[in-house]
Formats: structure tokens, sequence, C-alpha cells
């Protein structure tokens, strides 16, 4: 069993900055997924060894972009350095304040969404991770069968680059998705959209969900309707809920990113910014495949197996 204990309140009252602290500014584009939790346990633990202190905010859902820009407003203003945010927005610096946008350096994780570039990336190869589960399903089903696509939404560029990735997998080969539609960014429109989705039984011999949420709201719905492992069913990314499903052979696999690392590097990458330092313009942080068969290996459970205290 993954079994994790989270003390929310680490990270959010990471927020009463000391007098004299060097600080930088940790804000995921949501609050709800495993996913943001551990990015902000990696730049956390990487802005604390270089004697950083983090104000750590994240608005209340993925698609609350004026809500995104009040944070980054109030994290510049109360003095922070720098910025690592996993932008909302496309236009998100063109709406920061002159006053606060000027001197500050941006560093942005997990996606891009265009405007003004920031200092560095850090993120996956969405599309590249699209085709890892494309691949993945095409091989689970022998070549041939028809598929479910459901997707996030269409305005959130990583989700996006992997649903292209994974089509792009599939072109060419006998699987066919027959049935493409968006099932929202939360748990629980997924699981409203995706209750109505099975409610029409669906002729479907797998399904792609891009996402934590996605993931999770489609598995909770499966489970409650009693089908859940009647269905191929490749997910996106890592929380307990979805390792304890793939042991019980509930998923057939997930593809997954080191959300952990992804944060360290963000917070070093943005603290060199800071110093003046050269950094690269993108920092890759690559995507594995996880079934059954490869669960146990040492390098899977380095990013999956993590106790909170």
């Amino acid at each position: 069993m993954y079994i994790r204990t989270i003390t929310t309140l680490l990270y959010l009252c990471c927020t009463c900055l000391s007098a004299q602290a060097a600080c930088i500014a940790v804000i995921p584009a949501g609050a709800e997924h495993m996913f943001w939790m551990e990015t902000i346990r990696g730049a956390t633990t990487a802005a604390r060894e270089d004697g950083y202190e983090t104000y750590v905010r994240s608005p209340n859902t993925e698609r609350n972009e004026e809500g995104q820009v009040v944070i980054v407003t109030s994290a510049l203003e109360q003095g922070c350095e720098g910025v690592m945010v996993a932008p909302n927005s496309i236009d998100l610096m063109e709406r920061l304040p002159d006053a606060v946008r000027r001197d500050a350096p941006i560093v942005y994780f997990d996606r891009v969404m265009g405007g003004a570039p920031p200092a560095s990336i850090i993120k996956t190869d969405n599309f590249k991770a699209g085709e890892i589960a494309g691949r993945a399903l095409v091989k689970r089903l022998n070549g041939k069968g028809r598929v479910a696509l459901l997707r996030m939404h269409a305005e959130v560029t990583s989700t996006t680059e992997r649903e292209t990735g994974f089509l792009n997998a599939l072109s060419g080969t006998g699987v066919d998705v027959i049935r493409d539609l968006y099932i929202g960014s939360t748990v629980q429109e997924a699981r409203e959209a995706s209750t109505k989705f099975f409610l029409g039984r669906p002729e479907v011999d797998a399904l792609f969900t891009p996402n934590e949420s996605t993931t999770i709201g489609t598995l909770l719905t499966l489970k409650h309707m009693g089908l859940a492992g009647k269905y191929h069913h490749i997910g996106f990314d890592f929380a307990p809920l979805l390792m304890n499903a793939l042991e019980a052979g509930e998923i057939s696999g997930l593809v997954i990113q080191d959300p952990y690392q992804m944060g360290y590097s963000g917070a070093k990458t943005l603290i060199r910014v800071i110093k003046g330092e050269q950094v690269p313009k993108l920092v890759d942080i690559p995507a594995y495949y996880v079934d059954l068969e490869n669960l146990r290996q040492p390098e899977i459970q380095e990013i999956v197996d993590v106790d909170y205290e």
C-alpha cells in the first residue's frame, strides 16, 4: 500500500518570512494535485540548501488566472527576489504591475504558455510523454482496438501536448480513437463527466487520461460503477490512489514525471539567475512509463515511494 501522510500546513505556512531572510516564491498552477505538492517539496528543499526561504501560494484551480496574477504580485511586493511559477495564462508576466515585474527573475515549471519568455523553463517534454503513453497502449492492445481520449482542458498546454503526442503515437496503427472529449481540470469535474460518458456504455477497449485529476476522477468513476479493470487504462502522474490501483490491476499503466526533481531544479535554477549566473533556457525532466513489470525498479520507487511527515 502507498500511504502518505500530508501535512498541508508545512507548505502553506512557509509564507511568514523572516525580516532578513532571502526569499523565492513558489507558485503552482493549482492546489488540488499531489503533483504540485511534490514540486513544492523539491523547491523548498533546494531553497533551504542555499539559505532561501520560500513563499508558497497557489490559486484554488488551474483556471483561476487572475488569482495567480494576484499571488505573484503579492510575493514580489513582499520582497521575494524571484518567482518560479507554473503559469495559468499566456500573458501572466504582461499582467503583472511594472513596479514588481521590472527586475524580478521568473522561472516557469511544468508548462510554457507563450507570452514573454521567462529566464528558464523546467518541464517534461509533454509531447514525448504522450507518445510514451500511446505506444504503451498500442502494445497492450496488440495493435488493434478502440480508444477513448478523455482530455483535461483545452487551455492547459502541458496536457494538450500530451494528448497530441498520444494521438501521434497511434497514427498509422490499428488503434483508433473513437471517442474524444474534455472532462475538466478538477477531480470532481472529471468524475461527473466520466460518469456521464460511461453511463452511455461506450464501445471502447481502452482509455487515456493525461494528468492526475483526469486519471483519478476516471478511476473513481470506474470503481463506483464496478468497471475498474474492465478497460485498458493508461493514466498520467502518480498519487497513492493511483499506485494502489496499478497494483490491483485497476489501471494498466501510468506515465509519470519526477515532480520533486522539477521543483528542486526549478528553485536551484532560479537562485542561480538571482545570483547573476548563466542558466539553460530549458531543463528537461524525463517521463517514465510504469506498470507492474517495472514498478519495483529502484529508479521508479525513488520517485513514487515518498512519505510526508
